[in-house]
């Protein structure tokens, strides 16, 4: 077998040599394009390699790869299983799109170009088309539907006008009394932790008693110049 791949590959290299000289030389051509193709097919058969289809024919594309990665597994993967790896492939080519996206975008430490967003970009479209055929989804039919959706909601967002009957009655006054509430509470909060502090209360024992963290219990204990003030 290896043998045979090996001669039709040195006669398919030998007849593309001629073609190219054919060309060169204005000579006829047809002959020897009908022979390459025929090599190559031969080749491409005892390789078990599928020429591709189209690329603008998503869902042929997912129907060719889906029978050849079906023919190919292993005999303990079955149609089920399949299924829940593919939709586990979208998740993932979805994430290395958006990484992608991040390296072009200059918003990574390290930078990426457009060919690598355009080679994810493809990635996630192929592997939602097997998806789909895999899941038994009319590609065409799915999008079709959703597309009348989309056209019938129309492209402009209307702008929300808040009006009074949209908000809660409150008056100004209970809106100034609230403020000052949570200015009070504040300053309470403050003079309790700075207190606590000069105690020599643990900063971990403070946290929990006020639900916060470290962090914001040293905030706290730096305290504004009103709470400082009445630890003094």
């Amino acid at each position: 077998m290896t043998s045979t791949l090996y001669d039709t590959a040195a006669e398919l290299s030998a007849t593309a040599a001629d073609l190219a000289a054919a060309i060169d030389t204005d000579e006829p051509t047809y002959d020897l394009a009908c022979r390459a193709a025929n090599l190559l097919a031969d080749l491409n058969a005892g390789l078990c390699i599928g020429v591709p289809p189209e690329p603008a024919d998503l869902r042929h594309i997912a129907r060719q790869l889906h029978r050849e990665l079906r023919a190919n597994r292993r005999h303990a993967i079955t149609d089920a299983s399949q299924l829940d790896v593919q939709a586990l492939c979208v998740a993932e080519e979805a994430g290395e799109l958006v990484g992608a996206y991040r390296r072009y975008a200059g918003k990574a430490r390290r930078t990426g170009t457009r060919r690598e967003l355009e080679d994810e970009i493809a990635d996630v479209l192929i592997v939602t088309a097997m998806f789909a055929e895999r899941a038994g989804i009319d590609l065409d039919a799915a999008l079709t539907a959703k597309l009348a959706v989309i056209y019938s909601r129309g492209w402009r967002e209307e702008d929300t006008i808040v009006t009074a009957a949209m908000v809660p009655a409150c008056p100004l006054g209970e809106v100034a009394q609230a403020a000052r509430e949570h200015e009070a509470s504040r300053d309470r909060m403050h003079r309790a932790v700075a207190s606590a502090r000069m105690a020599k209360v643990p900063v971990a024992a403070i946290a929990r008693a006020a639900g916060v963290s470290r962090e914001t219990v040293y905030t706290w204990s730096l305290g504004s110049p009103a709470s400082l003030a009445g630890t003094q």
